[in-house]
């Protein structure tokens, strides 16, 4: 049954218990009222869980009538992949998915924003999944993407290297100017990766 006509077998007592999967928070589940009549149940994470399980938690900000404030509940998170069919290049369905994918992937710095689910937040482009290609059109963009993002990088590096200095300092020499670019690099790389950051490539 739906996840909302569950909810409600629950809170009536017709059911003892529902799990639901998807992404937190859970809509169905926030807008439940703070009246007791369900409550969150724990969900330890088992090592004899398969590649692609890995723990995680609710805490109130996820689910404030149902956890109170500082407390956390247990549960298990897996993830999600957006897939395609596998179509030789000439075919109408791969110019199709190709269209698809810089018009996707493009949306997704907004997607990633309010008003929008925040599990949006949580996109990893460049992801890797065993045994599976990334379709071709996807690398395409992911590469050109990574050598924009590089350009721009290098650019307002040397923007800032060339900003006026004090008088009768000269600039760094080549060699510090590149330990300075790799420390300028990582430094910007975690900075975006960083919780609640847009999505990056």
């Amino acid at each position: 049954m739906a996840a909302p006509d569950a909810i409600d077998e629950v809170r009536s007592g017709a059911l003892a218990a529902l799990v639901l999967t998807g992404g937190k928070p859970l809509r169905s589940v926030s807008g439940l009222p703070k009246d007791g009549s369900v409550r969150l149940l724990a969900l330890p994470f088992a090592q004899a869980l398969e590649d692609g399980y890995s723990p995680s938690t609710f805490r109130s900000e996820d689910y404030p009538a149902l956890i109170p404030d500082g407390q956390t509940v247990g549960t298990v998170s897996v993830a999600s992949v957006l897939m395609a069919n596998n179509s030789p290049k000439g075919d109408e369905s791969y110019r199709r998915v190709a269209k698809f994918v810089p018009a996707f992937f493009a949306a997704l710095t907004e997607l990633a924003g309010p008003p929008w689910h925040p599990k949006w937040s949580e996109v990893n482009l460049t992801s890797t999944l065993d045994g599976w290609s990334r379709f071709a059109a996807a690398e395409e963009w992911l590469a050109n993407a990574k050598q924009e993002q590089a350009a721009s990088m290098q650019k307002n590096f040397e923007e800032f290297l060339s900003a006026p200095g004090a008088p009768g300092i000269s600039g760094p020499s080549p060699k510090v100017r590149k330990e300075l670019l790799d420390e300028f690099v990582k430094w910007t790389r975690k900075s975006i990766s960083s919780p609640n950051q847009t999505v990056q490539p």
